[in-house]
């Protein structure tokens, strides 16, 4: 019993895994909520965009740092996800989607909501820095 509830679970391990990695959209990110100042809306040209297990990030920032990255353009790059998981939400309209990337001395710890219409909810958590939400719009 014990080996057919692990063999279960390896599987379930392994389809989330594999959606994760045919997963792509892009988000045209509209409006950000930083966590100590008003929230600003009306943005245009900032995105976030996944395509398998890579992140094309370019963000806005605003928030309390509390160890400055040098050399660092900030929530600008392109990296490899680790530890990517995709599931349902809980409501059975989108998807939840973690993982963590790394560029230059931080880490940042990504949680997004995809909603079926498109809706899309992004929260980061620096690793050296207060986190942000975003707002947007994704097309697949």
């Amino acid at each position: 019993m014990k080996r057919l509830f692990l063999a279960i679970i390896g599987t379930f391990a392994m389809l989330i895994t594999a959606s994760a990695q045919k997963l792509s959209f892009k988000a045209d990110i509209n409006s950000m909520c930083p966590m100590s100042y008003p929230a600003q809306t009306g943005l245009t040209d900032f995105y976030f965009q996944l395509d398998g297990d890579t992140a094309d990030i370019y963000l806005p920032y605003m928030g309390e740092v509390y160890a400055p990255a040098f050399n660092s353009d900030g929530l600008n790059f392109r990296g490899k996800c680790n530890d990517l998981k995709v599931v349902p939400n809980k409501k059975k309209n989108g998807r939840e989607i973690t993982f963590s990337i790394k560029n230059d001395i931080v880490d940042y710890r990504f949680s997004i909501t995809l909603f079926d219409n498109g809706t899309t909810y992004i929260y980061v958590r620096p690793s050296n820095a207060q986190g942000c939400s975003y707002t947007g719009t994704a097309t697949f």
